[in-house]
């Protein structure tokens, strides 16, 4: 078994540091609207679906962006503010700082309720982590497999055509805590949030590969992926 053979798994990683999650909320209230044109770029090159989906989920805000090696590094003096927290998202993986190109924060908007949208992300390593997370069990994460066991990530039109190109089943991704590292399979998986509780605290980040780097992470982190699947198979 190897990761690609797995749509989701908490992943055994080291305990997250102690941090105010109040404070937490104050620094992305603070650097959103100051992010615009990152946002921005990334739907204008097809790296969100911000715009084109009418239930878009997130208010996304970078803590880190050096994709291509020209910084500008850490976002919003974030390291500072968050020196422990900083520390612990560059350490969790197993990976190096200079193999990271961006680390992203995912927050729920408030008002935002029902199915996300079904999608799988651009990155292939998956690497994933809750901050936050209010209302487990009632808010949801839910994964669909590709109906056909693909190698390379597909390319599906947004909205995807879910009878089309996923499998029936649905599949909700059981978490072990509010805050959590997990793996989203990217390649043979899609996934969606569910909200059914709004105003609720729901903050997600992910790590993603510099440019280049992205085989190098999904072989560093592929045995932590598959033995965190074999530690957590129910």
């Amino acid at each position: 078994m190897n990761a690609i053979d797995i749509l989701y798994t908490p992943l055994d990683c080291a305990e997250q540091p102690s941090f105010s999650v109040s404070q937490l909320k104050e620094w992305i209230t603070d650097n959103f609207p100051k992010q615009e044109m990152f946002r921005k770029y990334f739907a204008n090159n097809n790296k969100t679906a911000e715009g084109i989906v009418e239930n878009y989920p997130w208010n996304l805000v970078l803590t880190y962006h050096n994709y291509t090696n020209k910084g500008p590094g850490w976002m919003g003096e974030f390291d500072s503010k968050f020196p422990e927290l900083a520390k612990w998202m560059i350490t969790q993986f197993g990976i190096e700082l200079d193999d990271i190109g961006v680390i992203v924060l995912l927050p729920v908007k408030d008002d935002h309720v029902g199915l996300g949208f079904w999608h799988n992300d651009v990155d292939l390593a998956g690497l994933r982590f809750y901050l936050e997370f209010e209302n487990i069990g009632e808010n949801k994460l839910f994964i669909k497999g590709t109906k056909e066991p693909v190698t390379v990530r597909p390319s599906y039109p947004t909205p995807i055509d879910v009878d089309k190109y996923l499998q029936q089943k649905t599949s909700e991704c059981k978490l072990l805590s509010n805050k959590q590292c997990f793996y989203l399979n990217n390649i043979r998986g899609c996934h969606a949030t569910w909200t059914s509780t709004v105003d609720k605290t729901r903050i997600a980040a992910f790590v993603v590969a510099k440019e280049g780097r992205e085989q190098k992470i999904m072989d560093a982190t592929n045995n932590l992926i598959v033995n965190s699947a074999l530690k957590f198979k129910d």
